[in-house]
């Protein structure tokens, strides 16, 4: 049975094994509150993504947005995935008070941003799949979790971050044209190898 000090000794192992992250910054802004039926259902925020880093394939993105709960989501995978990791925590989640207050919301955007700059700083975060794909690219939850399954083709996530980590036009209208193009020209240059 591994011991408190054995797993630390095989967490500072695994971080020395990690990319070198230079710098990665994120930016939680601009909040947008989704309605359904005239009714706010839940709020979305950007994260702008500005980097220097290698372990990240995209310098820099935006126009990913993501909701408290798909942020609740990443805390939940990130702590089952990394047991001796120091996972930051997130905003309080308000039972009372509607998530879509604009008191709620602003609230939230430096707490958001402060948690993901702190997982940053973890090696094995910065080289986690999930972690990048939700930072840096517009897929879904659903998406994430088949790409995290090895359920996707191998050729998924080069085509994904040669359009930028953006395979939706908007919010939720996905631009299968671009990404196909893209996949097929992939996978036509495998089968000619």
């Amino acid at each position: 049975m591994a011991t408190y000090g054995s797993l630390l000794e095989e967490q500072e192992k695994l971080n020395s094994e990690c990319p070198e992250v230079d710098r990665a910054d994120f930016l939680v802004t601009n909040p947008k509150t989704v309605y359904k039926n005239n009714r706010p259902q839940y709020t979305r925020y950007e994260i702008i993504t500005n980097n220097a880093s290698s372990a990240f394939p995209l310098r820099s993105s935006r126009g990913v947005y993501r909701s408290f709960k798909e942020f609740k989501w990443l805390r939940r995978i990130l702590r089952w995935e990394y047991l001796t990791s120091n996972i930051p925590v997130l905003p309080p989640n308000y039972l009372f008070r509607r998530n879509y207050n604009p008191s709620v919301v602003a609230s939230r955007l430096v707490p958001l941003k402060n948690f993901l700059n702190e997982c940053v700083k973890d090696k094995k975060i910065v080289s986690d799949v999930a972690f990048h794909l939700f930072v840096q690219s517009d897929l879904t939850i659903q998406d994430i979790t088949r790409q995290r399954r090895g359920q996707t083709h191998h050729s998924y996530l080069p085509c994904l971050w040669n359009c930028g980590g953006k395979i939706h036009k908007d919010d939720d209208d996905f631009d299968y044209a671009a990404f196909k193009r893209e996949l097929s020209r992939t996978l036509m240059n495998e089968d000619s190898d």
